[in-house]
């Protein structure tokens, strides 16, 4: 199985709570995802 191959089988997996985006920081599943897409503290 190549890389793409891993990405498509991820996004059928995690759908819809996962985009299986290129950079996982967060901002697109926002919300979704209790843990994923929570700001870090600031304290």
């Amino acid at each position: 199985m190549d890389y793409n191959g891993v990405l498509k089988r991820a996004k059928e997996r995690l759908a819809p709570h996962c985009m299986v985006c290129k950079e996982c920081n967060g901002i697109t599943c926002r919300g979704k995802v209790p843990g994923v897409g929570v700001p870090p503290l600031r304290i």
